[in-house]
């Protein structure tokens, strides 16, 4: 009798240190796990005539088609240990240049956010300025550096706001089609390839086929405040925000529609853009590249992202989350060059887990087979791959005669593929020439294993607790 007392006794013991042991772990993870995020949305359009960055030749505002703007989304651990800022925006490019200027004039303004935790990434358009000096335009346009501190202001405004504005949040994740977003190089029999090339036959060879597959996947991440109300979507699409590319007016594509449709749906939300790995991708299909209807095709490719968006947001809202794990590394990394330019280009790599979601950036124009091979080799459920982020330096013109006869590149652009490479028979394809970037296949296969080795450090196995069963 005594035995089977003291054996009663000892399992009333071990269940209570297990309940109390769970207690403490859950306590805990509420802790630790817990979310807070801040949102903000900015004007960011210039109040000038401007020059228009993209398309290597000069184009000057002649007004304003839609507003561009800039994204923000702050978001901290409840613990306080873990935080990042990202900053989206409505431009062609986010060098990091610009992001070291933002931090620089965010200095002393967020208290408790460590300014390193900040990076910025661009949708990609070519319809927004330049935010350096590039020639010499007239008097009454408004010049890259005067657009750069309007614009540093606003953003820093911005992200300010965001910040102290952070509160408890839960998150949802979700994936969808956008069902656009094709491949934009043509293949020959003869094995050259040309970007936006005609799909039946170039220099009398007939057309193959496109270089390689699509990416058409749309990632979704919701913030959602406590009551269940959605605060902002970050949309994470593989295509560059370019169907109206060439016109002169100020444009942030489609993306100003997806904000406007998508806040008729839920009046407020603040859109956060992400251009996901696209170097070699469009948003025009195949061989309707000469379409002359693309304010058309914009409404459409917009309408697409919000569909994608609005189908998945009950899902997400049922499965959201407030309970789940951040954490931010910040990996300094060198990527080799191309052997015509020889040397290493410096890269400040951001690595974020959500929950079981990752974030990363890239300072290139990246193809998409590079971001496939991220995606196989990471332990995530879902990656968020971020292009266009925090290049080493901005496109810096030469100037001689009319308007930019000569370029010389000190930033990223585009980073292309073996296969890419291959196709370029006699400079045939301009995204493979030595001059469209510094970075070559070498750099990109570095880029690769580094991203994927940032990303799986974030989400390592963590030990399991048990208590064994007795016999």
């Amino acid at each position: 009798m005594k035995r089977i007392l003291v054996f009663f006794l000892v399992i009333s013991i071990i269940q209570c240190c297990f309940i109390s042991c769970k207690s403490i772990r859950n306590s805990d993870s509420t802790t630790t796990r817990g979310i807070k995020i801040g949102w903000t949305c900015t004007d960011i359009t210039p109040t000038k005539p401007v020059q228009l960055y993209g398309q290597e030749y000069e184009r000057i505002s002649t007004g304003v088609h839609d507003q561009l703007h800039a994204s923000v989304m702050a978001i901290e651990s409840a613990s306080g240990n873990m935080q990042a800022i990202m900053v989206s925006v409505d431009l062609c490019h986010a060098g990091f240049n610009l992001q070291r200027d933002l931090r620089h004039k965010l200095s002393g303004r967020l208290t408790g956010f460590n300014l390193n935790n900040l990076f910025m990434f661009a949708i990609h358009t070519h319809t927004a300025p330049y935010y350096f000096d590039a020639g010499n335009p007239a008097p009454n346009i408004m010049k890259g550096n005067e657009y750069r501190e309007f614009l540093l202001t606003k953003i820093a405004d911005a992200v300010a706001d965001a910040w102290n504005s952070r509160s408890s949040a839960a998150v949802g994740f979700a994936k969808a089609s956008s069902g656009f977003g094709w491949n934009r190089i043509s293949t020959y029999e003869d094995g050259h390839a040309v970007m936006y090339g005609n799909v039946k036959s170039n220099n009398g060879s007939l057309f193959r086929g496109m270089e390689d597959t699509n990416d058409q996947t749309v990632n979704l991440m919701y913030g959602f405040d406590t009551d269940g109300n959605v605060k902002g979507i970050v949309i994470n699409v593989a295509c560059p925000a370019q169907v109206v590319e060439g016109e002169s007016v100020v444009s942030s594509d489609f993306w100003g529609e997806v904000r406007s449709q998508l806040n008729t749906q839920y009046p407020g939300v603040v859109i956060l853009p992400q251009c996901a790995p696209a170097g070699d991708q469009s948003p025009i299909m195949p061989g309707d590249w000469s379409n002359t209807n693309r304010w058309s095709l914009l409404t459409q490719r917009a309408t697409a992202i919000k569909n994608a968006a609005v189908s998945q947001f009950d899902i997400a809202k049922k499965t959201r989350q407030s309970s789940v794990e951040l954490k931010h590394i910040i990996k300094n990394i060198s990527l080799t060059c191309k052997p015509v330019w020889g040397g290493i280009y410096p890269f400040e790599l951001h690595a974020i887990r959500i929950g079981s979601a990752a974030f990363a950036n890239n300072p290139c124009e990246l193809y998409v087979d590079y971001a496939n091979q991220v995606h196989s080799q990471v332990n995530s459920s879902q990656e968020f791959l971020i292009q266009l982020s925090g290049s080493a330096e901005e496109t810096r013109y030469v100037i001689q005669d009319l308007p930019y006869p000569g370029t010389k590149r000190y930033n990223a652009a585009y980073l292309c593929t073996s296969k890419a490479l291959q196709g370029n028979i006699n400079n045939s394809c301009y995204p493979a020439f030595d001059t469209s970037g510094l970075i070559g296949t070498t750099g990109g296969n570095e880029l690769v294993k580094q991203t994927v080795s940032a990303i799986n450090s974030l989400f390592k196995p963590t030990k399991q607790y048990h208590v064994s069963k007795i016999e």
